[in-house]
């Protein structure tokens, strides 16, 4: 607290002042307290008390200015007309004013050589050092930033994802002008950053609220089959009459279809901006032409593409094909158990852990079947020499059923760790109904 700032509480103890032994206790020194001003006042003679200056200064002056306009003065000025009187006593009241505004100034300065003059640079230092500190002093952010430490918005491969897309975006078409202009050390890369995971989370929350399966398998049905129809009926015969195939108002020209786009990006705009900025109409109209120019214009001619459509779909299919020779090589040749769990825990592929469950869960159904069947046969009294080559591969069948159960939960359990879905912890339904009436679980 500034010493002449008032402590209506005063409390403390009360120390002997400083000239007393002989110099000034050093600032952290034990037993040191700032002085009371009340002090100060009390004690004219206190070092750094200049309370009572202004009251001195004032009656010196009243006392002078008196003293001018005493009866000799007014004698002296009789035979003077009141214009030399008025004056006269305004020259007066001008000096007094002036040795008043003088006197405050000197005492104010002889006040603030107590303390010394605020460093604002400094302090400016220290808060970007405790911003960088915060969040990072790269452009792009640290991967351990306190962003991170918020909920995952939709899973942790998704928004990892996402944060690419972002980090491309920004490097691409805002840092590429924007790091010429300003050296903010990553500030707008964070205050973006957070706009974005808000509309991704919004775009979400209003997403859980749709039924897909409506949609899918409704309304998108639906759709097709009529813009299908439409296409057959305008493509008929010439001998027929051709049905007039009618197309939306925004495919006339493409001014309607940039003004369609416009009005969509405004809708999102609206919807998915954090309350804070949807009251700018400016942010609103730029974010919205941003949109439609640089991504809703683009993607439509993308998607309008059928060249494009066929290569991505032949780009997939062979990835998935692809995908599918790898999982199932390294599903097959593990040399080992051990080594089976280590390539479970060692990954971090959310779908090949997928595909890998499920070729789990498809082995213990077979195990199973294959575990059950001399059983029934030898019940019925039918038993062969394929059935006894069965019994002889099926000897550790029950240890080997077991494994693949321990595989099955531990691949689950890491797909729940790096974000996917959190599968029931009890067998599926489907092993259930294929164990049959003589199910039975086996633990290590």
């Amino acid at each position: 607290m500034h010493p002449d700032a008032t402590d209506s509480s005063g409390a403390g103890l009360n120390l002997a002042p400083a000239a007393a032994t002989g110099g000034r206790p050093a600032p952290g020194a034990p037993g040191e307290r700032r002085p009371d001003p009340r002090e100060d006042a009390a004690a004219p003679g206190a070092p750094g008390g200049g309370s009572w200056r202004v009251p001195v200064a004032v009656a010196a002056l009243a006392a002078v200015c008196l003293s001018c306009l005493g009866p000799g003065c007014w004698q002296a000025a009789g035979g003077a007309g009141p214009c030399t009187v008025l004056l006269r006593l305004s020259l007066y009241v001008g000096c007094a004013a002036a040795a008043f505004l003088l006197g405050t100034l000197f005492s104010l300065v002889c006040r603030s050589r107590r303390a010394p003059p605020p460093d604002f640079v400094a302090a400016w230092r220290r808060l970007a050092a405790a911003a960088r500190r915060g969040r990072g002093s790269s452009v792009y952010g640290n991967s351990h930033e306190s962003i991170q430490s918020r909920r995952v918005v939709i899973s942790h491969n998704m928004d990892k994802a996402l944060k690419e897309v972002f980090d491309y975006s920004y490097r691409d078409y805002v840092l590429s002008w924007y790091g010429n202009l300003s050296r903010d050390e990553g500030q707008l890369y964070h205050l973006l950053l957070e706009d974005f995971w808000e509309i991704a989370r919004q775009l979400r929350h209003r997403l859980s609220h749709v039924d897909v399966v409506k949609v899918v398998c409704n309304d998108v049905v639906r759709t097709l089959l009529t813009h299908f129809c439409d296409l057959k009926a305008a493509n008929a015969r010439h001998e027929e009459q051709p049905r007039p195939f009618v197309l939306h108002t925004c495919l006339r020209n493409s001014y309607d279809e940039v003004r369609f786009l416009q009005m969509c990006s405004r809708v999102l705009v609206f919807c998915l901006l954090p309350s804070k900025d949807v009251q700018s109409l400016s942010l609103r109209i730029m974010l919205a032409e941003i949109l439609t120019t640089k991504v809703l214009k683009p993607v439509v001619e993308l998607l309008s593409n059928p060249d494009y459509i066929n290569q991505m779909l032949l780009a997939q299919l062979e990835r998935r094909e692809q995908m599918n020779e790898h999982h199932k090589r390294a599903y097959t040749y593990a040399p080992s158990y051990e080594e089976f769990i280590k390539l479970i825990n060692s990954n971090s592929d959310v779908e090949f852990l997928k595909q890998l469950r499920y070729q789990i869960v498809v082995e213990i159904i077979q195990a199973t079947t294959i575990s059950s069947f001399p059983q029934l046969k030898r019940h019925k009294g039918k038993e062969t020499a394929a059935m006894k080559a069965d019994l002889l591969r099926a000897r550790n069948m029950k240890r080997y059923i077991n494994q693949l159960t321990v595989a099955k939960k531990q691949c689950e359990k890491r797909i729940r760790i790096l974000g996917g879905p959190a599968y029931d912890q009890q067998d599926e339904g489907a092993l259930d109904e294929a164990e049959g009436p003589q199910s039975q679980k086996f633990f290590v």
